[in-house]
């Protein structure tokens, strides 16, 4: 008995003094911790993914994120080339021009909308957009044969139309002119609204003053470049 007990205790001897030995359960061990860590990566991963489909389901139906542009004043301007000595073509450039000053004023109310464990956050906004443009000097002269200040029009981009909820009207000069959706400058603003305005020849070196108000939703983002 007492040499049994000795090989045993021998064996035990061996085993805490084996490195390599403490070396595979340590390993062992490490693996087996990597299970739950991996079953809780994927869950995390799963729920990322539920909740950026979540966000996007509930973004095509109420907005998706805004960003507001402009406004722009564009004036055509119509330049003459000679194709030969007998033989001349026009073409119509674009001559944009930037707010003299420009002041953007609104609120913004978030709310959030739950659809089963995920919430998403959207919002609705009141924003008060007002400035004053001057036509203070001329696009190139260079070739120029018309400027057309009759067909001069304002673009303000609007990145989601869905999220506009009332009819907006443009207070331009003292006169409310109706607003066209759609956009005429896409190069620059892919989406948006345009305002016809009236013959502007008679307001060159005046301030023209405009104000407009809009009742604009959108999710995740709101921003404006000027």
């Amino acid at each position: 008995m007492s040499s049994e007990n000795s090989r045993i205790d021998k064996v035990g001897k061996m085993i805490k003094g084996s490195v390599t030995l403490k070396l595979i359960t340590i390993t062992i061990l490490m693996l087996l911790l990597l299970i739950p860590a991996s079953m809780v990566k994927s869950i995390i991963q799963e729920r990322e993914s539920l909740n950026a489909q979540v966000t996007q389901e509930v973004s095509s139906k109420w907005a998706n994120d805004q960003r507001i542009n402009g406004p722009i004043l564009t004036i055509p301007a119509v330049y003459e080339y000679e194709k030969s000595e007998e033989e001349t073509f026009t073409t119509v450039k674009y001559w944009h021009l930037l707010p003299e000053n420009l002041m953007i004023d609104g609120e913004v109310i978030p709310e959030k909308l739950k659809r089963g464990l995920y919430e998403v956050v959207v919002y609705k906004s009141q924003i008060d957009v007002s400035g004053n443009f001057k036509v203070a000097s001329q696009p190139d002269p260079t070739n120029l044969k018309e400027i057309q200040y009759d067909k001069a029009f304002l673009t303000v981009g609007i990145s989601d139309l869905r999220g506009v909820k009332n009819r907006i009207k443009m207070n331009w000069a003292g006169s409310a002119l109706d607003v066209d959706p759609g956009s005429k400058l896409e190069n620059l603003i892919p989406s948006g609204i345009t305002v016809r305005l009236p013959d502007l020849k008679d307001q060159i070196e005046k301030s023209m003053n405009f104000n407009f108000q809009l009742d604009l939703q959108g999710s995740k983002n709101l921003s404006f470049i000027p």
